[in-house]
């Protein structure tokens, strides 16, 4: 690596969980220089996530969408791994399950984003990790749907739970964000009780598995797809590449080489990089 791409990532490892999860928001906020109603006005929850996504990256961090070990056939279930932060000081990274609902990618990034400015790859003990995932998520909450938000709900949820659902699912697609996201911050909040999150928790979820089985079976029925190149720079991100074609074109990677960092054939790696130009 040419030293100019050597520089140390500031942020890295500067919160700690004694700053509490309102303040290690702010932190990430006032770094990242997000801005919540830019993020909301996006079209979709894929486009908000983009914006968020491309201030990570500009900030120093890559962020690639992983959701198998190489084939379609070793698919990695979310139930096991939504996402993965490697702290690492010159070049922090995070890992998001692509086989999840596109809504809770931003939770998900965020939530590992907590963990970089952490400092925490990862966590040895039960205990202890059970707490820092729930920190985490209380960042990310904190971020995409804060205090205010939850002070302005008008709604009585003393309601049956496919009422409640509804109200969930509305209150999602209005801040481009994930069902379950929402009904956790209800839930942490105190706002709904521990039987109304488990039950919104199973109905997303299994209204999710149903979407995802008849999106597979319509693409099945659809003639072509999307071009390879274009799937591969979604996963890979803006900035693994960037930083790829900068270290090729120095002749400080050879094609075998930035192959194996961009996970494709050595073949493959000139049309990926060019497409991206």
């Amino acid at each position: 690596m040419e030293d100019d791409e050597a520089e140390p990532v500031a942020f890295v490892g500067t919160a700690r969980l004694t700053d509490g999860a309102r303040a290690v928001a702010a932190q990430i906020v006032g770094t990242l220089k997000f801005e919540l109603g830019v993020y909301r006005e996006r079209r979709s929850p894929t486009s908000a996530f983009d914006y968020l996504r491309g201030l990570a990256e500009a900030a120093g961090v890559f962020v690639l969408l992983i959701g198998d070990l190489g084939h379609h056939t070793t698919a990695l279930d979310t139930e096991e791994f939504r996402g993965f932060a490697i702290a690492d000081r010159i070049a922090p990274f995070v890992i998001i399950n692509n086989n999840d609902a596109r809504p809770a990618w931003s939770f998900t990034l965020l939530h590992e984003l907590a963990h970089i400015f952490l400092g925490i790859t990862a966590v040895s003990g039960a205990l202890m990790e059970a707490r820092i995932e729930q920190f985490c998520n209380e960042v990310a909450g904190q971020i995409l749907m804060p205090d205010a938000d939850l002070a302005n709900l008008a709604f009585d949820w003393q309601v049956p739970i496919q009422v409640a659902a509804s109200e969930v699912s509305r209150l999602a697609g209005a801040l481009n964000l994930s069902r379950t996201m929402v009904a956790l911050r209800l839930h942490r909040a105190g706002i709904i009780a521990a039987d109304q999150w488990t039950g919104l928790r199973q109905i997303f979820r299994d209204q999710w598995l149903q979407n995802r089985e008849r999106e597979r079976t319509a693409r099945q029925e659809q003639e072509g797809g999307p071009n390879y190149y274009v799937i591969r720079r979604q996963r890979l991100g803006h900035a693994l590449i960037d930083f790829v074609n900068r270290m090729v074109s120095a002749g400080a990677l050879t094609p075998v080489k930035a192959g194996k960092v961009l996970g494709v054939k050595p073949r493959n790696v000139e049309p990926l990089l060019r497409r991206a130009a």
